[in-house]
């Protein structure tokens, strides 16, 4: 038997229709979309928070971004300065007490009243430095300064050498050990800049090196010009504590490259080194 359908629940059929159709072209996709991404996310977040990791490095040691990173540095000149006042005013408290104690016994006063004695209440300074106690600088940043009186240099360290950091002072070699950490030292700077100075050092000469933790002191044992490719000639496998500075050779204006090095080498005097 055949049934007729009112023409209004045809059209209601059809529209019902219709609409089950927009709605699955619509949600099929999104809920493909939203099962796809949530499958990479939980598969490889260890990759996408590896690749944010490097790529936040990158970004902090580029060159380019010298400016942001120089605020990390660690070095306060000013620390420095008081930690070098401090030990010599120490230094120099103790030699006055010697002399005064030396000139009592001679005239034999032992009135312990009369004898005047370095303040000793203070805590004692270990002859080291623990490791853990600096915080080491990040490549592109201050991390000290460099000084000899005698030849007028007086210019800020930065960690790693780059364009950037060298157009600001003078810094670490790549392979470079920190001061300290009983190895080579080796520092370059262009000659034209800061380290024009270097040709008017002697052997004799006492370099000071200021960081965030020491002042380092190294005196100059020896000069040489070595050729630029001679890089094994500037000591980085030594195992104890030195100093290598070196630049561009001749320091007067040439045309052309530059293919010989002027190079310093100094021996450690003082500054207590850095143990685990």
């Amino acid at each position: 038997m055949l049934y007729l359908v009112p023409e209004s629940v045809a059209l209601n059929l059809r529209i019902s229709r219709n609409i089950r159709k927009t709605l699955a072209y619509i949600l099929l996709p999104v809920s493909f979309s939203v099962l796809t991404y949530g499958c990479i996310l939980f598969m490889g977040k260890d990759v996408i928070s590896t690749a944010m990791a490097l790529s936040k490095l990158v970004i902090a040691t580029n060159p380019s971004n010298a400016r942001d990173i120089s605020e990390l540095s660690t070095f306060d000149r000013a620390e420095a300065e008081k930690r070098k006042s401090s030990t010599t005013l120490v230094a120099e408290t103790e030699e006055e007490s010697k002399e005064k104690n030396d000139e009592e016994v001679a005239v034999g006063q032992e009135s312990e009243s009369d004898v005047t004695v370095a303040d000793t209440s203070s805590e004692p300074v270990l002859d080291y430095i623990p490791y853990e106690s600096i915080s080491y600088p990040i490549n592109g940043t201050l991390m000290g300064c460099v000084i000899c009186e005698r030849i007028g240099l007086d210019v800020d360290l930065y960690k790693s050498a780059t364009d950037e950091t060298l157009e600001k002072g003078v810094a670490t070699e790549n392979g470079s050990r920190m001061p300290g950490f009983g190895g080579t030292v080796v520092i370059c700077g262009h000659r034209q800049l800061d380290f024009s100075a270097l040709q008017y050092a002697q052997v004799g000469d006492e370099f000071t090196i200021m960081t965030s933790y020491e002042n380092y002191v190294y005196r100059v044992r020896d000069i040489q010009i070595i050729s630029a490719e001679d890089t094994e000639l500037l000591g980085f496998d030594k195992d104890y504590e030195n100093l290598v500075f070196f630049t561009c050779y001749p320091f007067a204006d040439t045309v052309g490259k530059k293919t010989e090095r002027y190079v310093l080498y100094c021996d450690y005097v003082s500054g207590r080194p850095v143990r685990e």
